[in-house]
């Protein structure tokens, strides 16, 4: 759990860091062997890594929201909250289009406010979003620890029963009858 947390903190400065308080792509690590030769390592804390010349730009990926929202109902440490509603301030400012839809950012290294780009990505409604929203509802009802699973767009499916697919309570409870 420990390397969890500290994984989870490591994508959240990725967003803080940024000018934006958006995360780039990806991220280089200001190691000895990424520097140039004669370079010396940035001084001071924050200066451990920059945004990938090459991938600056964000398209709402749904990765540290998902960490996010499961540390906190593993831990129920509110940090996880906060740190989710600041990533969902950031899209706010600057993804959130005029028409109520969201786009990716061009370049999260860039201070002044920019137009998103004309492209929203599927996971974004179904997975980011959505996480980002289950993390603010302490209510929601949904128990990871005890039979709630999440497939890979982030749907809560309650029970996979014996063939591995989804099917509702009272079918389950049919096919395990009849299976005996």
């Amino acid at each position: 759990l420990d390397l969890a947390k500290s994984l989870a903190y490591t994508c959240v400065q990725m967003y803080d860091r940024m000018p934006s308080g958006l995360a780039p792509e990806f991220v280089q690590f200001d190691t000895a062997t990424s520097r140039p030769p004669g370079a010396r390592r940035s001084a001071g804390k924050g200066n451990d890594f920059r945004a990938a010349g090459s991938a600056p730009f964000n398209i709402l990926r749904p990765e540290t929201a998902e960490s996010l929202f499961v540390l906190h109902e593993l831990t129920r440490d509110p940090i996880y909250r906060d740190w989710a509603w600041r990533i969902f301030e950031a899209f706010e400012a600057r993804c959130a289009t005029p028409l109520g839809a969201f786009g990716s950012y061009p370049d999260v290294r860039d201070r002044r406010p920019r137009q998103p780009d004309d492209r929203m990505e599927s996971f974004f409604l179904a997975e980011t979003l959505k996480y980002l929203y289950l993390i603010q509802d302490p209510d929601h009802g949904l128990d990871l620890l005890n039979g709630i699973v999440f497939n890979t767009e982030a749907h809560p499916l309650t029970d996979l029963g014996p063939s591995g697919l989804h099917i509702s309570p009272d079918l389950s409870k049919d096919v395990r009858q009849r299976a005996r």
